[in-house]
């Protein structure tokens, strides 16, 4: 994932994750979360399905 890896290292250190939503979309557990870099926010969004896996996971300006 170099597009993160990238996007991360410009965005600087990070604060602590927050949980801000727990769902359940079919077998998937989905988690958002919001974290901040500086002054701002961004949302960190990662699904897993039950054997523990993560299926999906995104990061953008919240």
């Amino acid at each position: 994932m170099p597009y993160y890896q990238d996007l991360l290292q410009d965005l600087g250190p990070a604060g602590p994750l927050v949980l801000a939503k727990r769902e359940v979309l079919g077998d998937d557990r989905v988690y958002t979360y919001l974290v901040k870099f500086g002054a701002a926010t961004w949302r960190y969004k990662v699904s897993i399905i039950p054997d523990g896996r993560v299926t999906s996971l995104s990061l953008g300006e919240n």
